[in-house]
């Protein structure tokens, strides 16, 4: 009779879209045997049973807290969920559960949407057996279109080997996966929170889906990353094609989050000799924001990158704002097209950024926008603070922006940036046969007092001299920008704050009363990625010049009134 109930209740939902109070919650525990019905009372024992059930929507299969159970956790659409009734996979009682993959994957979640993953473990044998993922959600049916509602939550994933979580369509970026023809797309309106990802080869957390080179859309839509960890997931030393050992990345993706994270350590072991990883980036997706996040302390193995945030090939339309990285390997903030890239890079900002000390290793700049295929264009950098410093192993530099023989890139603007140069680091060096650069109202400091520039491929020593020489730092006949100590409160003192809700604690870069970066900056037209509201600690700052006559502070801190 129960059978016919719940089959009666599942066609009623799949007809009419609404639950009812008749959903099931099943319970796992070490206690337990697979013969009981699932209850609290009597639980199943295993996840091997869970795999052999059928869900409805509404239904929660909930583990034991505390305890540990072995095996691969499965469910795809033979299951059926709604938007009124997603399906939920956690914990009760006391603490978290611990699924224990072994050599696969701890969660695969299969052509299904309107799912809760929260509350648990995942771990895997070790990072260099593994063959599978902590979390799996995959839509590789072909035809199906992007799938509704996937929220996981407080999930802990490490020593997998592609990655601690994954959202979206078939991963071609893999090395070996190829995309099943048809199945083109991922899902739509992830929400993925207060989740760590560490010890896993590839990535943390990984959203991606099956993109070509010729894509006119995107794969995922409606992302969001928010208060996430990834730490220490080294990359792949035996693999060297492409880039491995990234903290979070959101791939071919229309419409993104991610703010307050934080991701460190990652990429040490990557051995790429055409790309590196990153600790928090996006590629090939639109309509991206990436905020209040911190990224240090990431390495790479191989010939480039193991920066902090990255707005990578076809990335259009998206922002990185309020976010301080430092100690990287690579640039703190780094925009790249390369060949073959499935859309243009084009109509990004960087603002009210902190980078100190990064480019440790290779010719980076702690900004660094370039192309190895079509220009990067439409560009705004404006009211970031950047200190550069030697490194035995680097050429590093404030800002660097070159391409590829193709095409130049086209149409940059520097705002209201604070460049300091602690040593003989150069300040800026743009390469020849670049169009429409332009540097307004910027200040620049080097603590030996030297101005080192380099622009089109000539250098320069002093303000005045690049100023004549390019007409930069001039606007409407009147001089701009400024070469002065630029009186912040402390600088170059490695703050590592650890929690991007607590960035606000960083006391380093602020400026004091008798600055001459009080005033000094150009009021700022408005914008299409919108218009900031604060400055890096949250303070209001002047609007743009059609709503408000005050000039801004240069710099990430608004200290004039």
């Amino acid at each position: 009779m129960r059978t016919n109930l719940r089959l009666l209740l599942t066609l009623f939902v799949l007809l009419t879209g609404v639950t009812t109070d008749w959903s099931t919650d099943y319970h796992v525990s070490s206690e337990g045997t697979d013969s009981n019905p699932g209850t609290e009372n009597q639980p199943w024992r295993s996840i091997a049973r869970v795999d052999s059930a059928r869900f409805a929507p509404g239904d929660r299969v909930l583990f034991r807290g505390g305890e540990t159970f072995e095996g691969n956790l499965v469910i795809d659409d033979r299951s059926r969920t709604s938007g009124n009734g997603y399906l939920t996979l956690g914990s009760y009682g006391s603490g978290k559960a611990t699924l224990r993959a072994g050599l696969g994957n701890g969660i695969l979640i299969r052509n299904l949407g309107w799912i809760v993953i929260r509350d648990l473990v995942v771990t895997g044998e070790d990072r260099t057996r593994n063959g599978g993922y902590g979390v799996k959600v995959i839509n590789d049916r072909p035809g199906n279109g992007k799938i509704q509602g996937i929220r996981i939550e407080n999930v802990e994933a490490s020593r997998f080997r592609w990655a601690g979580i994954y959202v979206g369509g078939i991963p071609t970026d893999l090395p070996g996966v190829s995309a099943t023809a048809g199945a083109r797309y991922g899902f739509r309106n992830v929400r993925i929170e207060r989740c760590v990802a560490y010890d896993n080869m590839y990535y943390g957390i990984y959203l991606s889906a099956s993109w070509k080179t010729d894509s006119k859309d995107y794969g995922n839509e409606n992302v969001t990353i928010v208060d996430c960890l990834a730490h220490d997931n080294p990359g792949d030393p035996a693999y060297t094609a492409n880039h491995s050992g990234s903290g979070i990345l959101l791939d071919d993706t229309d419409g993104g989050l991610i703010e307050y994270c934080v991701s460190y350590r990652n990429g040490a072991l990557n051995a790429g000799q055409t790309g590196g990883p990153c600790a928090i980036w996006t590629h090939a997706s639109n309509r991206v924001i990436i905020q209040h996040c911190e990224g240090y302390a990431n390495r790479t193995g191989g010939v480039a990158d193991g920066g902090a945030f990255d707005l990578d090939g076809g990335v259009t339309n998206s922002v990185v704002q309020y976010c301080y990285s430092h100690d990287n390997d690579g640039p703190g903030y780094l925009m790249w097209n390369y060949e073959g890239a499935p859309h243009e890079l084009s109509h990004n900002v960087i603002r009210y950024c902190i980078s100190e000390n990064d480019a440790r290793k290779h010719a980076y700049g702690a900004i660094h926008i370039g192309t190895s295929g079509l220009p990067v264009t439409e560009i705004d950098v404006y009211h970031n603070t950047i200190l550069t410093s030697p490194a035995a192993n680097a050429s590093p530099k404030a800002i660097w922006v070159g391409s590829g023989s193709r095409a130049p890139n086209a149409n940059f603007r520097f705002y209201n940036n604070l460049f300091i140069a602690n040593g003989t680091a150069p300040l800026v060096e743009i390469e020849p046969k670049q169009q429409g650069m332009v540097f307004r109202s910027n200040a620049y400091w080097g603590t030996d007092g030297k101005f080192r520039l380099r622009y089109g491929g000539k250098e320069y020593h002093s303000l005045e001299a690049w100023r004549t020489g390019t007409g930069q730092e001039r606007a409407e006949g009147k001089d701009t920008g400024l070469f002065a100590d630029p009186k912040v409160s402390r600088m170059g003192e490695n703050e590592t704050i650890g929690n991007a809700r607590r960035l606000a604690q960083l006391r380093s870069y602020q400026l004091q009363p008798s600055s001459p970066l009080l005033g000094a900056g150009l009021p700022l037209p408005t914008s299409a990625v919108g218009v900031p509201t604060g400055d890096f600690w949250g303070k209001p700052v002047p609007r743009p010049a059609a709503a408000d006559h005050r000039k801004p502070d240069i710099g990430v801190h608004q200290l004039s009134q």
